[in-house]
């Protein structure tokens, strides 16, 4: 299969079963879905009556399309085929118009307005961690009085004393809160920054000091998650010990391991992040696709049939998701995992493109608003980088003037077989990590003004060590769980903290030497314009052919064109 054939989600030749037009590829219907959300966040917004009506064009549309796929067969079958794949796609975009119009807040302009005494009953979406004296977060508003009616369906922040409540707010619950509402925007506690975040998340209204706080439902999935957080906060306490010479190592490597940033020692959270690698803190796909590579490697070498293997993996990588708290982008790399496993149940061909695509469609489908979250932007954003840029920027470098390319293959000596995959290797780590640096460079030089190019470097070297320390770390804890594993294991996490004092040191000599650049984009969308337009930019050279068809032009225009659009729109 070409690389063409393989972005695209044609199936390979063994794994067609029918050629007849209308069995539409996956992306036909993931990436209309998403156009809808994508208009929808930015303010192109379907109204309930609205969402009625795409509702109806969608039925219609999509009722065409199957009235089309069963016409029989005559002369016209080119223009059948062509209106197929206009009304599909249409069908597919007002309906997920109409799906995000439901699901959306509703939109209440509070401005102006005076302090008010409310009793409302919210249900709690985003918990925010726990700062001083108080909870905060969003909330979705479910029952109000009647002379604030209106506020039913709207988003709310909420911020009320952990004195009123024993329990600790999370998704889920609802809760019966008597408090103050008030204009978002005219509260002077709010930083501008986390303000203009809420108004972004259609949360114009603060309720606050709450003095009378009632549980009215503590959620479906508040003894999972509880259990969850107890084995979480177990491991800590096994994996660190204050008493031990190497304690800072252990907190690093256990913040690594299970996304606790909080655990980071301020002084090397700095360093990270001057050298552009604060993401390896983030339990993203490189931790899932490491934790899922290791079980299926044990596992493959059992004799087991591979439908156990693969419901093994899935199911025990979907544990160390919800004991790392379940971020976007683990739950990405989770899906992305699901589908290419079972793609091969399946007969189908694995194509992961298809994958990452589908995951963001139901990510989406769960909450739309996450389009706006700069972790979902940089977790999908990255990896599609990855297949779109990084590995065919690996494969064309590798594939031109290659060493010892005079030699055959089987008259190799052992040193020069080693060059060879030094070689690639070398140039797939520096290939990968340019693409995953210009796809996130725009993301992040908006959210902290900060435009750093040894990223792509301190990335080549760290990258690795880190797939090296993520590996002995995870089975270090699996060790501890084990009968008569604890011994193998402190030994594994000792090796473990002396690698992860080298990455220590390398990483505070890179931050020293570090040449960033400040940013400030004028406008707070424009990061993201600037990142999407970079994809974009990607895509073309995947799927147009004029720049696929030149290397030169299709793998140095995105760096290009990122430089240019940092020096045109920042100051």
């Amino acid at each position: 299969m070409d690389e063409l054939s393989a972005l695209t989600g044609k199936p390979s030749d063994e794994a067609k079963s029918s050629t007849t037009f209308f069995r539409a590829p996956l992306l036909r219907i993931l990436f209309p879905q998403i156009a809808a959300y994508v208009l929808c966040e930015c303010g192109f917004s379907f109204s309930p009556k609205a969402g009625t009506v795409a509702a109806g064009i969608a039925l219609i549309l999509g009722l065409f399309s199957c009235v089309l796929a069963w016409f029989p067969e005559n002369n016209r079958t080119n223009l059948k085929n062509d209106l197929w794949t206009i009304c599909f796609p249409l069908a597919v975009f007002f309906l997920a118009g109409a799906w995000w119009s439901f699901r959306a807040p509703k939109d209440i302009n509070w401005r102006g307005k005076p302090e008010t005494e409310l009793v409302l009953g919210i249900k709690i979406e985003t918990p925010f961690r726990s700062a001083g004296k108080s909870w905060s977060g969003l909330a979705r508003v479910e029952s109000a009085p009647e002379y604030a009616c209106e506020l039913c369906g709207a988003r709310i922040f909420y911020r009320f004393r952990k004195s009123e409540t024993d329990a600790t707010p999370h998704e889920g619950m609802r809760l019966q809160i008597r408090g103050v509402a008030q204009d978002l925007s005219a509260d002077d506690w709010l930083a501008p920054e986390f303000r203009d975040f809420l108004i972004s998340k259609k949360a114009n209204i603060l309720l606050g000091n709450g003095d009378s706080i009632r549980i009215l439902d503590t959620g479906i999935a508040t003894s999972i998650t509880a259990w969850f957080a107890k084995q979480k906060n177990t491991l800590i306490q096994i994996l660190i010990d204050p008493k031990n010479p190497r304690e800072r190592e252990q907190r690093i490597l256990t913040a690594m391991l299970l996304g606790e940033t909080a655990l980071l020692p301020q002084e090397q959270r700095e360093d990270f992040m001057l050298t552009g690698t604060m993401h390896i803190f983030a339990v993203s796909g490189l931790h899932v696709s490491l934790f899922a590579a290791l079980l299926f490697g044990i596992f493959s070498r059992t004799g087991f049939p591979y439908w156990s293997i693969a419901v093994i993996t899935i199911g025990v990588s979907c544990f160390y998701v919800l004991l790392t708290g379940a971020a976007p982008s683990a739950v990405r790399a989770w899906i992305m995992i699901v589908f290419l496993l079972s793609a091969r149940l399946l007969g189908r061909s694995s194509n992961p493109l298809n994958a990452l695509v589908l995951a963001a469609s139901f990510a989406l489908w769960q909450n739309p608003s996450l389009l706006s979250a700069l972790g979902f932007q940089l977790s999908y954003g990255v990896v599609a980088s990855i297949f779109l840029y990084g590995i065919p920027l690996a494969n064309d470098w590798t594939s031109r003037s290659p060493i010892f390319g005079y030699i055959p293959y089987a008259s190799r000596t052992p040193l020069q077989h080693f060059l060879v995959r030094l070689r690639e290797t070398g140039i797939g780590l520096f290939s990968i990590s340019l693409g995953t640096f210009v796809a996130g460079a725009a993301f992040i030089a908006g959210s902290f003004e900060i435009f750093t190019p040894v990223a792509v470097l301190a990335n080549l070297i760290l990258v690795p060590c880190v797939g090296l320390l993520l590996g002995t770390a995870v089975a270090s804890a699996v060790l501890f769980y084990l009968p008569g594993g604890p011994p193998l294991a402190t030994l594994l996490w000792e090796a473990d903290c002396m690698l992860m004092f080298a990455v220590e040191v390398f990483a505070g000599t890179a931050a020293e030497i570090s040449d960033g650049f400040e940013t400030q984009f004028r406008f707070p969308w424009m990061s993201t314009l600037g990142g999407s337009l970079v994809l974009c930019v990607f895509s073309a050279g995947a799927f147009f052919e004029p720049l696929r068809s030149r290397p030169l032009l299709r793998f140095a225009f995105p760096p290009v064109f990122l430089c240019a659009y940092l020096l045109a729109f920042t100051c």
